[in-house]
């Protein structure tokens, strides 16, 4: 379960009921609560108990961040996941292929987490997808079981 997008944040300032039954922790900043993925669900009874998570981070502006930041600073912590900001990471967009091949091979679970931009990623992650995604590991004849 990902984070909302700031504009179905606006839309919808509490989460739905289901998402308060499904998820165990809620951070809050003023006026907004945001449901998350919290140490319960991934480190007690939950469904990612005990499962290595890879969360790819992507957001451009994240001084302006009203919903990831919060989300991502609640999930860092936690054990057994990898938090990787892709915009921190590579600021010069040159993405390291077999790194980023060798975590996605490491982890069980991966999560991209950021805004929508026009029912799209942000232009990181999708050279990120373009990129690490290659027919051969992700796809086609070779790839990774």
């Amino acid at each position: 379960m990902g984070p909302q997008s700031d504009a179905a944040h606006r839309a919808f300032p509490d989460p739905p009921p289901w998402v308060s039954c499904t998820l165990s922790h809620t951070v809050t900043c003023p006026g907004r609560h945001h449901a998350v993925a919290g140490a319960g669900f991934i480190q007690g009874d939950g469904a990612l108990a005990g499962r290595r998570i890879l969360i790819l981070f992507a957001h451009p502006s994240l001084d302006r961040s009203e919903a990831n930041r919060p989300l991502a600073a609640a999930i860092a912590p936690l054990e057994g996941v990898t938090l990787v900001d892709l915009y921190a990471e590579y600021p010069t967009f040159e993405i390291n292929v077999d790194r980023e091949q060798a975590r996605l091979l490491s982890h069980e679970v991966i999560c991209f987490m950021h805004p929508l931009y026009w029912y799209s990623t942000p232009a990181i992650l999708k050279e990120w997808q373009d990129l690490v995604l290659e027919h051969g590991f992700a796809y086609g004849i070779g790839a990774a079981p």
